[in-house]
């Protein structure tokens, strides 16, 4: 059992798969670069592989490893994580087989003891139990030192130093790891340990037989006639010859011996012997007990380490996905914004194309309109500028209320009355009418602009200049009647010719002081023919 756990720790590592897909950095295997992101990780390939399979936990993922590799990793490490625990299993039972054949070899071993020297359960004392059970577990503490040397040569590791003060219990509750980081339980006996604690026990009964018979011969030199009364009754080949233990000591004639007064003292001594004991193994306790302490805190401060950064990634995961969530529905929404606006875009498109035709339409009948507008126009212009040449000569301006006027000329008669309250009889006439020519051609006369403009409802307009020098000489010499009948010409001029600065004929409402329509000057005419007619008739 013991040779097929040792081939087990002697098997060779195999090579990694991880090495085909990162680097040792500066030849120290636990920092290892990745082949496709270059990043540098700590731990081991282990650490490596958790990073390109894409496992969450203990490193960031690898951006830029392939699909397959991931998938193969991942699946490597899902086997070999099986692997583990069937080796785990393994390991346990072939240990559980050795420390129960360590046990039962134990056992026969003291019962042989037992045998051989004849010793019965009233003749060991509670301090050669001690004993036992700390030479025992010495042994035991000895073999698993040798051991875990031996296991630390075949993997090249730096073995674990055990220090003096340390707890016995605590060093045989030592849990190692192997290469891949599974727990190994060293606590099975090997043959090693079971040759230790028999030389152990041996050298236990060694010393306490000397110390029996240093205390024996004491006793001896202090009372001659009990030594000489022993020693006939006690048996010649009593005693150790050495360490070795060639010679045993016989339990019976040993007892025979020893004086009341010697067993007193000797109970006295084994009763100081078991108390030392029970305060070594009391501190032995509290070593473990302080230990054990500082272990469970060492491994809360880890837990909490580890919890402290295992809420942290999943915090960072969460607000992670929260973000991916939440830029995958504002993708979806502006996609279906977009889908609308795209609707609505062509939508109006087609409004608008449906526009533009009308518009084209419409456009071509305006065109179409303007232009018979525009011939209707010249037409009508025409016809009235005919009928305002011809109406003067068919119709008796005195009778009807539609005549021609002739726009910008001055009225003579304000200058007749003027000039005849001014001159005398027979010069009145003449200077009237040289008044008339004179002002008429300064109304014609385009550098003559006695106007101002002004602004009316929010529009700019054009009014006579009141404080022009002429306009206020004429008011002043002739009144206000005559300066009328020029401002009245001037404005004339203005609306209809301003460009022209000349009299043009237009057809006028005298009734009703207005420029006539054409229908108007045609129903006059009409009326005027008409009435022609029946006074021939009556004729």
């Amino acid at each position: 059992m013991h040779l097929e756990f040792f081939k087990y720790l002697r098997m060779s590592p195999k090579q990694d798969i991880g090495w085909e897909h990162a680097n040792p950095v500066g030849g120290d295997k636990k920092t290892v670069q990745c082949r496709y992101c270059r990043k540098v990780i700590h731990g081991g390939i282990t650490r490596l592989k958790l990073h390109i399979a894409h496992i969450p936990g203990q490193v960031e993922a690898c951006p830029r490893a392939p699909p397959d590799v991931a998938l193969m990793l991942k699946k490597h490490l899902n086997d070999s994580k099986s692997e583990r625990a069937t080796e785990k299993k393994r390991k346990a039972a072939l240990i559980d087989a050795s420390h129960n054949k360590s046990l039962c070899d134990y056992m026969h071993f003291i019962q042989d003891v037992d045998d051989e020297y004849d010793i019965g359960e009233d003749e060991l004392s509670y301090l050669e139990r001690m004993q036992l059970e700390l030479a025992m577990q010495e042994s035991r503490h000895m073999a698993l030192i040798e051991e875990k040397d031996y296991k630390n040569h075949l993997s090249r590791a730096r073995p674990v130093p055990i220090g003096c003060n340390r707890s016995l219990y605590n060093e045989l509750n030592v849990i190692d790891c192997d290469d891949d980081g599974n727990d190994v339980d060293e606590k099975a006996l090997s043959d090693l340990e079971e040759k230790q604690f028999k030389q152990a026990l041996q050298e236990s009964r060694y010393v306490a037989f000397l110390q029996e018979e240093q205390h024996r011969s004491s006793v001896f030199k202090a009372c001659p006639a009990a030594a000489a009364s022993c020693s006939g009754n006690c048996c010649p080949s009593s005693g150790y010859s050495g360490k070795d233990g060639t010679e045993k000591p016989a339990a019976s004639s040993s007892k025979s011996c020893v004086l009341p007064s010697e067993e007193k003292s000797i109970k006295k001594m084994r009763k100081i012997q078991h108390i030392r004991l029970q305060i070594k193994l009391l501190r032995l306790k509290l070593d473990h007990q302080t230990r054990k302490m500082h272990i469970a805190e060492q491994g809360n401060a880890r837990l909490k380490e580890d919890l402290v950064h295992i809420q942290k990634e999943l915090k960072h995961q969460t607000e992670k996905d929260r973000e991916e969530i939440q830029a995958e529905l504002e993708r979806k929404f502006f996609l279906v914004e977009k889908e609308q606006l795209k609707a609505q875009i062509d939508g109006l498109k087609k409004k608008l194309a449906e526009r533009d035709d009308e518009l084209q339409d419409m456009e071509a009948l305006n065109q179409t309109l303007i232009l018979k507008e525009h011939s209707s126009n010249l037409e009508l212009q025409d016809a009235r500028k005919e009928l305002t040449n011809v109406l003067p000569n068919l119709l008796d301006s005195h009778r009807i209320k539609i005549g021609v006027k002739r726009m910008g000329e001055i009225q003579q008669k304000p200058f007749q009355d003027a000039c005849s309250k001014k001159l005398s009889c027979s010069d009145w006439e003449v200077r009237s009418v040289e008044l008339i020519s004179l002002w008429q051609e300064k109304v014609n006369n385009p550098n003559w602009q006695p106007f101002k403009k002004t602004l009316i409802d929010g529009k700019w307009k054009e009014i006579i200049d009141e404080d022009d020098g002429e306009l206020k000489e004429l008011r002043h010499q002739w009144g206000d009647a005559a300066y009328s009948a020029v401002v009245n010409a001037l404005l004339e001029l203005n609306e209809y010719n301003p460009s022209g600065r000349y009299v043009v004929k237009e057809l006028w409402n005298f009734k009703e002081g207005r420029k006539a329509s054409l229908q108007e000057a045609i129903q006059c005419v009409s009326q005027e023919l008409t009435t022609l007619k029946s006074h021939k008739r009556r004729r």
